[in-house]
């Protein structure tokens, strides 16, 4: 699926999502259902911290997604 999210092309040719999924207040099965469902509808950035206390739920669902195939880790 083509992502329809607005992306900025920089000096280097690399380009990055102009919008991202934030993590802020998002815990436990929510966070991970989350950022799985955004991966789905083509998002690749997303804004995390240590602060926010749920690294373990995004990486999970970014290397659920890796594994079917969905993205590559390069995304």
């Amino acid at each position: 699926m083509a992502s329809k999210i607005p992306s900025t092309k920089h000096s280097n040719g690399t380009q990055m999502q102009s919008i991202g999924l934030g993590t802020y207040t998002s815990l436990g099965g929510d966070c991970e259902r989350s950022v799985k469902h955004a991966i789905d509808v083509g998002y690749r950035h997303f804004d995390t911290a240590y602060f926010y206390e749920n690294e373990n739920e995004v990486g999970k669902a970014i290397r659920d997604k890796i594994s079917e195939g969905v993205i590559k880790r390069e995304d």
